[in-house]
């Protein structure tokens, strides 16, 4: 007499089968995001809390207002002076907060800046074909508008985040390639990196090369 499998093992199949095909689309995705990526142009969002800089504007608030306008330039500078010394896997331009709407619906006429916050030629415009999205998400300021934590966040132009394995998000103090799998020399490199700016740009640049290299 032949033994009758159990029900509740082909539903233990069933679901292992399925788990199996959806971490191989995952991956399939990530590899495509990440080989696209290098060849395509990352527009990094410059927040500015427009709606609290209004706010101490109609509320008679103009110091408040200066202030906040104050930091924000300069961590607006910090932010681009660690993409310039610490990234190099792709283009990169910058864009402010208010103009998300035409990022996400690829009007990108006027908006885009350079290193030195100018509007981009229109022959630099031209030669952008395919692009991605970075920001600062959940940032949270402190009382003198420092922004004491938050992580980068690689999105599409939808602005919908890239999803696990693709490395898609690096915090003030936090990265998905674990800190112990850095060398001597790497956590030395990582602690002379002089601002939170720096630290998270240099890690996204790390761990984008690395999920590359390891898709080739």
């Amino acid at each position: 007499m032949r033994a009758r499998i159990p029900l509740y093992t082909f539903i233990f199949i069933a679901l292992g089968l399925m788990t199996m095909s959806c971490q191989t689309t995952r991956h399939q995705v990530a590899r495509s995001h990440i080989n696209q990526l290098k060849e395509s142009t990352i527009l990094v969002r410059l927040n500015t809390y427009l709606d609290r800089y209004n706010y101490f504007m109609d509320n008679g608030q103009e110091a408040a207002a200066k202030d906040l306008k104050k930091q924000l330039e300069f961590h607006h500078k910090e932010m681009i002076r660690a993409f310039n010394v610490e990234f190099d896997f792709c283009e990169v331009y910058y864009f402010y907060a208010q103009d998300a709407k035409q990022v996400r619906s690829g009007e990108l006429s006027g908006i885009l800046r350079d290193t030195n916050l100018q509007v981009i030629s229109s022959s630099q415009l031209s030669s952008i074909q395919q692009y991605y999205v970075v920001g600062l998400d959940d940032a949270v300021l402190d009382t003198e508008y420092n922004p004491v934590k938050g992580k980068l966040v690689v999105m599409e132009p939808s602005f919908e985040a890239l999803e696990s394995p693709f490395p898609f998000y690096h915090g003030y103090y936090y990265t998905r390639l674990p800190h112990q799998s850095l060398s001597l020399r790497k956590k030395r490199e990582l602690r002379d990196k002089n601002t939170r700016e720096r630290k998270m740009v240099y890690m996204l640049n790390r761990c984008l090369y690395q999920y590359y290299d390891k898709q080739q």
